[in-house]
């Protein structure tokens, strides 16, 4: 298993272990081909790292449950393991709204045209330069 991490979080990989609170060698939970992986398929860090966040939350859900020694009154001992994958939910959900808050727009402009037969033929302008929408 491979790790880096470089805490200047120049690369997309550190930004990640960072996010997930992955970054000690000693303790490292991913391989740096499993984050490259990730964000082969989710270049947005933070949507990248609610899948990761979602992952451990899944995989701790067989252990989230409450310990209690007997009745719950004062002083007995109880141990909730519920609220460490509920912790791990909550954050992954800040990240997408993150990610949803921080989306740039998709395009820069774009020019109606609607034919004959209310096809939608209109050029948009972004990024990657004019199309023409085909109506999906």
């Amino acid at each position: 298993m491979s790790f880096s991490y470089d805490n200047t979080l120049v690369a997309l990989r550190d930004r990640l272990r960072f996010l997930v609170s992955d970054t000690a060698s000693a303790t490292a939970i991913y391989a740096n081909e499993e984050l490259d992986g990730i964000l082969s398929v989710q270049a947005n860090v933070y949507l990248a790292a609610a899948i990761l966040l979602r992952q451990r939350a899944a995989a701790l859900a067989p252990n989230a449950i409450l310990y209690s020694s007997g009745a719950f009154a004062g002083g007995q001992l109880m141990v909730d393991r519920r609220q460490t994958a509920k912790a791990l939910l909550d954050l992954a959900k800040s990240y997408e709204e993150t990610a949803a808050a921080s989306a740039e727009e998709a395009f820069d402009r774009f020019a109606f045209n609607i034919d004959a037969l209310g096809r939608d033929r209109s050029e948009y302008q972004g990024d990657t330069g004019t199309t023409e929408w085909d109506g999906w």
